[in-house]
Order: C-alpha cells, then structure tokens, then sequence
C-alpha cells in the first residue's frame, strides 16, 4: 500500500503539474501530440491505480485514526473520499473528452485532423467537467498536505511514518 500510495502521488503530481503548466500553455498544433500522449497515458495509469487503491483499502482495516478530535477526524475522511472521488472524474471526463472529441484517434492513431476540431457539446463538457475537477483535485492536496503539515507542527509527531517504509 505504501508504495502505491507513492507511485500514485508521483504520478498525479507530474500529471497535474505538466497538464496545468505546460499543456494547457501549448498551442493547439502537431507539437503538442507527444505530450498529450504522455499526459492521456499517465492520466488513464492513474486512474487505473485509483480503482486499486480502492480496492485494497476496502480489503484491509482502516489505520487507527490520529487523535485529532472527532471534528478533524470527519475532515480529514472527507479529504480522502473526495480526492478518490476527484481523480476519478478527472479519468473518466479526460477519457470522455478524449474520445468524444476524436484527440484519441489523433493522438494514438495517428488520424489527420486539427486538434480540438472534432469538439462535440459532450466533449466540451467534459473537457469542462476535467478542468474544474483538476483545480478542485489540487485544492484538496493543498489541504492534504497541509493538514499533514499542521499536525506535524502541533504535535510534534512525524504522521509521514503511518505512510512510509
């Protein structure tokens, strides 16, 4: 589990980032289809690692909650559930937009077509659907990340060990 949750990490990280920072920055053109490639394979990786993380935790015990009171605790469990719930819809409208839009067939098919021209109402809505939940994707690592950060401060105790070797 620790390892996933690691490679897992990496991967959302790099793909948020590249998607955010770099994709979004490139024209539309030939350019711009070895990194959207990467970006639609890692995308669907992550997504499939997603449904296996899920998986697995419904099979182990839960770890012993931190002792944070019952307020925090609720907050930190809904922080979870919705950053599975986010990187799902983030997959799966990617996917969408993907297809509906024919960039699948553009991308890993080599079909010669402008990017983007094929946009459907469904692919548009979807592309929509994958960039709001991207940016609500990171508002929810932020307050990950954060909170690991808080406790560590307030406590003095290292909580990266619960998930680490």
């Amino acid at each position: 589990m620790v390892r996933i949750h690691w490679i897992h990490a990496a991967l959302i990280a790099f793909v948020l980032l590249s998607g955010g920072l770099i994709l979004s920055e490139m024209p539309n053109n030939v350019d711009k289809i070895g990194s959207l490639k990467g970006h639609m394979i890692l995308g669907a990786l992550i997504t499939v690692i997603t449904f296996v993380r899920l998986f697995k935790v419904s099979k182990h015990p839960e770890m012993k909650p931190l002792e944070v009171g019952i307020g925090r605790e609720q907050i930190i469990k809904w922080n979870h559930r919705l950053i599975y719930l986010m990187l799902i819809i983030v997959g799966l409208s990617g996917l969408v937009a993907a297809n509906t839009s024919g960039l699948g067939d553009i991308v890993f098919f080599g079909k010669e077509a402008e990017l983007y021209a094929d946009a459907t109402s469904l692919s548009k809505l979807a592309g929509g659907v994958h960039a709001v939940a991207t940016k609500l994707l990171m508002a929810l690592i932020v307050m990950h990340v954060a909170g690991i950060i808080s406790y560590m401060i307030k406590t003095k105790e290292n909580v990266l060990k619960r998930m680490w070797f």
